[in-house]
């Protein structure tokens, strides 16, 4: 369980980065995407962390049945085990029942097997799917995971394309060093490909897969935790004739995937929200219960939480009407598409530049400087909130 302590070091690091900086816990816009309304910060930042511990904790009594000593310390500098322990998403509470199975099924206690498997199957139609899977590979009764499946699959619901990992701007991904340490596992474990078949089947398909859906990813990284423990275990035991190479090498190979963990824990520090997309939206609360924010679809979360009013576009939405406004100059099309749809505010914030607008003079940018028709209500160096006056 020492090596849980690497893991606990990365989330005191990303965690004190963001109070240091006074912003809010938990970071990231898929946190909020699925954090109740009356669940604070603090409260789901301690729910995530006992979580993800537990996790660590499974790790740790995985390792002794599969005989991996690397597992736990490899498992809990990984990028992903920060993101499952900051972030409030199913995958925290996937994760930790996911392990359970796999202990369960290793150990032969079908109780945990089952009612882990039961309740991930209730997660998400793509939780489902992998509950439903893991149990007609090790022949099992996959018919356990049937009642969430079917109501799942009814209600579907993807988290869409995240990217794969971290180093290229994933929220949520692997380290590019664990899985070039992974491919070398699959190599070492290549002779024995009759009887891990489904452990190689497993990697290559939810790496593929996890790159498009997101809530894939939290088994991709146990697959590659499991690839690249056997990889540095694989280095220990081989014979070198240079011993001191062999423990530098080792050294490398650990500083190489802690840079992993702790550049990814230093992003997380600095992602948004923050306290200006906070202080714009507050006076949300007091307009009318009805109102209605047009912004960017990546602001569509913290509008619901910071302001407790509901946004025209969410994330992973496109919708190419609002995106020809952004863009245009005519003020009467303008007012004319805000009050069909019912928009009574406009949320700007400084990352739009960038996103939408080359300029801070283009298109809705410029007709926003019309007081008459969009009144400023809070202006900060970050996001700006208008209010829609309607036609004058």
């Amino acid at each position: 369980m020492k090596g849980g302590l690497f893991g606990l070091a990365l989330v005191i690091i990303a965690v004190g980065l963001r109070w240091s900086k006074d912003l809010p816990m938990p970071p990231g816009a898929d946190s909020y995407a699925y954090l109740p309304m009356w669940l604070s910060g603090d409260v789901a930042l301690l729910f995530t962390i006992v979580l993800a511990f537990s996790s660590v904790w499974l790790v740790h009594r995985l390792r002794q049945h599969i005989k991996l000593p690397d597992l736990v310390w490899v498992f809990s500098i990984s990028p992903y085990f920060v993101y499952t322990t900051l972030f409030t998403t199913p995958a925290v509470i996937a994760q930790p029942l996911f392990l359970a199975a796999v202990l369960g099924y290793l150990a032969n206690v079908t109780l945990v097997l089952y009612a882990s498997l039961f309740v991930l199957s209730w997660l998400g139609f793509t939780h489902a799917v992998v509950a439903f899977i893991f149990l007609s590979l090790v022949k099992k009764k996959p018919w356990v995971a049937l009642p969430g499946l079917i109501y799942m699959a009814s209600q579907a619901r993807f988290t869409g394309a995240s990217g794969l990992l971290t180093e290229l701007g994933s929220k949520a991904g692997l380290s590019s060093f664990a899985v070039l340490l992974a491919i070398m596992g699959m190599v070492l474990l290549w002779k024995y490909k009759s009887r891990y078949y489904w452990l190689f089947v497993s990697a290559f398909g939810l790496l593929a897969l996890s790159a498009y859906e997101q809530s894939l990813m939290v088994y991709a990284n146990i697959i590659v935790v499991l690839l690249v423990a056997t990889a540095i275990g694989g280095i220990r035991k081989a014979k070198w004739k240079l011993v001191d190479v062999q423990k530098l090498f080792l050294l490398l190979l650990f500083c190489g995937l802690l840079f992993s963990g702790l550049s990814y824990a230093i992003v997380v520090g600095d992602m948004a929200p923050n306290k200006d997309v906070e202080e714009a939206l507050y006076p949300l609360r007091d307009s009318n219960s009805h109102a209605l924010v047009f912004s960017h679809p990546d602001n569509g979360h913290w509008i619901e939480w910071f302001g407790e009013r509901q946004a025209l576009l969410y994330p992973g939405e496109h919708n190419e009407e609002a995106s020809q406004r952004m863009l245009s100059y005519d003020l009467d099309e303008t007012i004319f598409y805000f009050s069909r749809n019912g928009v009574t505010h406009i949320l700007i914030t400084k990352d739009m530049i960038g996103k939408v607008w080359d300029r801070e003079d283009q298109g809705m940018l410029f007709l926003l400087k019309n007081q008459l028709v969009f009144e400023p209500v809070v202006e900060n160096e970050y996001a700006t909130l208008y209010e829609f006056k309607g036609k004058r």
